[in-house]
């Protein structure tokens, strides 16, 4: 006896009409309907595992900062506030932990090339580094952003958890024929993205606004085909920014730093209206602007998401 789902075949020969019975779709040895069910559910999660946001409200947030001597001041910003700012994350995001890389150059004189603090829940520990790390000159006007983010890629980050770097300074990373380790900052990129990590850009130059350098390297989200070199300094922040879905912005005053992190931390953690319910009532113009640079910066990368997932 033939198995119920197998279907039959018409065949006309010697115009005789013949039902022929072929195996051409496989048995199924429960219930079919739910084995159905259990394949597209498991399709589904594949992709969701693959491409959709991490729970809200969890975030593993890394700042990395350049410390050579123009960037002094807001070494010392981030000394005076980090306690604030790190108590406003954690009772804005309920699942937090902060990584600090710093970074200088290769200059024979400064004290380290980079130095990292491992993601934590340790205010008090992370806050100590801040404060104990140096600052240094740097080799040129390049500086090692490169070697900072290529320590972001060994970070102890956690599983499906929300992944955030804030980078900020003045100046690109080397060519990896300008490293003295022949690092390729475009490649470790890439790497971040596969590990599903958004890099915002915080270019510490007055007079770019943030819709200028979003335009100055316009490329679609996840899009490495094309080699990216010799960028100049603007187009660098853009570059990491865009090409990873996070938000690219200037700065005016150093203190906006602060603030900076606070929104592109909501952002990615999936916490932008509640971020935003408490800085309307600031009704602050320059905060509520920030709030509209992340919102655009997070509906970009949603509509990437779904395009990947329509394509899959």
């Amino acid at each position: 006896m033939n198995n119920s789902l197998n279907l039959p075949v018409i065949k006309k020969t010697n115009n005789e009409i013949k039902k022929v019975t072929k195996n051409l779709v496989p048995a199924f040895k429960s219930n079919p309907k739910k084995e159905i069910e259990l394949i597209l559910n498991s399709k589904t999660e594949n992709l969701k595992e693959q491409f959709s946001e991490f729970k809200k409200g969890s975030l593993d947030l890394v700042l990395i900062g350049d410390l050579t001597g123009s960037m002094t001041h807001y070494h010392d910003v981030l000394k005076k506030e980090f306690t604030n700012l790190s108590h406003e994350l954690f009772n804005l995001i309920p699942d937090l932990q902060i990584g600090v890389i710093f970074y200088i150059d290769h200059g024979k004189n400064d004290p380290y090339l980079t130095t990292v603090h491992q993601l934590s829940s340790d205010v008090q520990s992370i806050e100590s580094f801040i404060r104990r790390t140096p600052t240094g000159t740097g080799e040129d006007v390049k500086e090692a952003v490169e070697d900072a983010l290529n320590d972001a890629l060994e970070l102890n980050w956690r599983p499906k958890v929300n992944r955030s770097i804030v980078l900020f300074g003045d100046a690109s990373g080397k060519e990896p024929s300008e490293c003295p380790k022949q690092l390729s900052y475009f490649e470790i990129t890439k790497s971040l993205y596969e590990k599903k990590v958004t890099i915002n850009s915080v270019f510490c130059r007055r007079g770019y606004s943030a819709n200028l350098l979003q335009s100055l390297e316009p490329v679609e989200i996840g899009n490495f085909s094309k080699k990216f070199e010799y960028p100049n300094h603007p187009n660098f922040f853009s570059w990491l920014a865009n090409v990873t879905g996070g938000l690219i912005i200037g700065i005016d005053e150093i203190s906006d730093l602060l603030e900076i992190i606070k929104a592109s931390a909501a952002k990615d953690a999936g916490m932008m209206d509640e971020y935003e319910s408490s800085m309307k009532k600031k009704s602050n113009p320059k905060k509520l602007e920030l709030i509209e640079i992340s919102k655009k910066a997070s509906a970009r990368k949603s509509l990437a998401n779904k395009k990947t997932l329509r394509l899959e």
